[in-house]
C-alpha cells in the first residue's frame, strides 16, 4: 500500500473498521486483490486477522442478473475467494447504490442505502444505535450483531 495509507495500519492503538466497495460489473476482477488486502492487514496487525469488514457491491441498481435479490450469492459466485474469507471472519456482504447516475453525476439520490450504512458505521464505532434502531432488516441486524447490541 502507499505509505500514506499503510501508516494507519501500523499505528498502534488505532482500531479500524473496513468497508470494501466493488462495482458489481468488476467484482470478478477484484477477487484476488480483496483477499490479498485482508491477508495483508492481518500480517501487519494481529488484531486485524479477524477485522470488522463490510463488503458492499456497488451500483446494485444497475445489476439485472440472476442474483438481483441475493447479493451474497452474487459475491459467492463472482468473488469466491473473497466470499470465503469474509465468511470465515464473520464479515458482512451487502449492496449499495446512490440512486440514479447519468454521465457520472447523481441525478436522483436515494438515501435509503446511505442511511443504512451510516447507522451501521455509527453503531460499529460507538456501540450505540442511532434513533430509529436497526430497522435495516435481517442483514443489518446481522451487521449490528457483529458488534454487540
Amino acid at each position: 500500500l502507499p505509505a500514506n495509507v499503510d501508516v494507519f495500519l501500523r499505528c498502534p492503538g488505532l482500531d479500524m473498521i473496513f468497508v470494501l466497495v466493488v462495482g458489481h460489473d468488476e467484482a470478478g476482477d477484484w477477487d484476488n486483490l480483496m483477499v490479498s488486502f485482508l491477508d495483508y492487514i492481518g500480517k501487519v496487525r494481529e488484531n486485524y486477522k479477524n477485522p470488522k469488514v463490510l463488503l458492499l457491491a456497488s451500483k446494485w441498481d444497475t445489476y439485472s442478473g440472476k442474483y438481483k435479490d441475493d447479493v451474497v450469492a452474487f459475491i459467492k459466485q463472482n468473488m469466491p475467494a473473497t466470499h470465503g474469507r469474509i465468511n470465515a471472519i464473520n464479515g458482512v456482504v451487502d449492496y449499495y447504490t446512490v440512486g440514479e447516475v447519468q454521465k457520472g453525476e447523481i441525478v436522483e439520490f436515494d438515501p435509503e442505502r446511505a442511511h443504512s450504512v451510516k447507522k451501521w458505521l455509527y453503531h460499529a464505532v460507538t456501540g450505540y444505535s442511532l434513533p430509529g434502531g436497526t430497522d435495516g432488516g435481517g442483514l443489518f441486524n446481522k451487521i449490528f450483531g457483529m458488534f454487540g447490541k
